[in-house]
């Protein structure tokens, strides 16, 4: 667990990087401008991250563990379809930092992370839903789904700028339903407690 100044400066950072992400592409993010932009000096963010990549990678962990707490607001039924296509509505309302990532090429390698990461916290949960499932197909399948989602914005976005959002969220719901028809029942009632089990866990940072 974070103790409350850790918090606190992991907060401002996160609140920073948020609006420069907005603002900047990858290559121009540093340590000089995330710190002076929170308000946050050097010193204290050596204190936790090596470098600005490693504190992206706790963006991952917090956007992963965002997910999993995400799924556990989910109310009755408790039904496989509302668990897996839950994520597409989660990194929509993440917003305007999250949706930038997704059209900005130069974000490409912390997008990829966070697809990879999230793939494989959706290959945990399919662990929980059905243990029968071949672990090799549902790894495969959980890459295809976000990464093949979010190449799908990417391109709609790219040929028209002002496409409406809750289309495409439809049309990649569409998409991803019928594909995870194909090896699993997506009525399948599950156990909400394992859901839980893994959104009440802690982030540590140094």
């Amino acid at each position: 667990m974070m103790d409350i100044r850790t918090r606190t400066t992991v907060a401002k950072l996160c609140a920073a990087l948020h609006d420069l992400v907005q603002q900047y592409e990858y290559s121009e993010l540093n340590v000089s401008l995330l710190t002076t932009y929170a308000q946050v000096s050097r010193k204290s963010f050596y204190q936790h991250f090596t470098n600005i990549d490693e504190f992206f990678q706790l963006i991952n962990d917090l956007v992963v563990l965002g997910y999993d707490k995400f799924l556990n607001s989910i109310r009755p039924p408790y039904v496989y379809r509302k668990y897996y296509v839950a994520i597409f509505e989660y990194y929509y309302r993440l917003g305007p930092a999250f949706h930038k990532m997704f059209n900005d090429l130069s974000y490409q390698t912390p997008l990829y992370n966070m697809i990879e990461q999230t793939s494989n916290e959706m290959f945990d949960h399919f662990e929980f839903f059905d243990k029968k499932l071949d672990q090799q197909m549902v790894k495969a399948l959980g890459v295809y789904i976000t990464g093949g989602s979010i190449l799908t914005v990417q391109k709609m976005l790219a040929a028209n700028p002002n496409q409406d959002i809750d289309e495409m969220m439809e049309l990649i719901y569409v998409f991803a339903t019928r594909s995870l028809g194909l090896v699993v029942d997506l009525e399948r009632v599950i156990d909400p407690d394992l859901i839980a089990q893994r959104a009440n866990r802690h982030i540590f940072v140094p």
